[in-house]
Formats: C-alpha cells, structure tokens, sequence
C-alpha cells in the first residue's frame, strides 16, 4: 500500500468519505495505527511535516475498478488544499463526486 510506504508503518483508515459509481471511487480516510488508536505523527517518516505545519492527517485515494479488482489509480498523503480539484480535472469528474 502506498500510504503505508510513505508512512513507513502498518496503519488502517478511518473513513470519513466513501463514493463511488462503480468503475471509480474516491476514498477520503484518516490513516490511524495497524490497533485502531491514533497516529503518532512524530514517530513517522513525516514527523517534520507535521511538526512544521506543512501537511494535514487526511489520505486520499482516487481508485477504479478494473478485471483484477479496486486499483489505486493516483493518492495524496496529508494535503493542505482541495487536492482532489486536480483529479476532477483530469478526469472529468463532477466535485460532488468527491463531497459528502
């Protein structure tokens, strides 16, 4: 899993949105530590992102669904900004898709 690579330890997602229309979904999730309780940001890999500011907790993944089964397409890890707008950019999506 890319986030998990990018944090350099096991995590699992809260959700905090889920849509999808079949062939695409757009996950929005808070990753949290592999037990459940909340992710200690000082002790990842971006430890000096956070403490300085410079990313949120929130993942998000752009997945489509293809022969083989839900593949991760394009994801952010901690975004500052709408980051999504690029994803309904480049492919065509409505922003509804990626609100609640």
């Amino acid at each position: 899993m890319p986030i998990q690579r990018e944090i350099g330890r096991p995590l699992v997602f809260v959700v905090d949105v889920l849509n999808s229309d079949g062939t695409w979904a757009y996950l929005q999730a808070v990753p949290h530590n592999h037990d459940g309780t909340p992710m200690d940001w000082s002790q990842t890999m971006l430890a000096r992102d956070w403490a300085n500011g410079w990313m949120s907790d929130i993942a998000m993944v752009l997945l489509r669904r293809d022969g083989k089964g839900w593949q991760v397409e394009d994801w952010v890890m901690g975004p500052t900004d709408v980051y999504w707008l690029t994803w309904a950019d480049q492919y065509g999506f409505p922003e509804r898709f990626f609100t609640n």
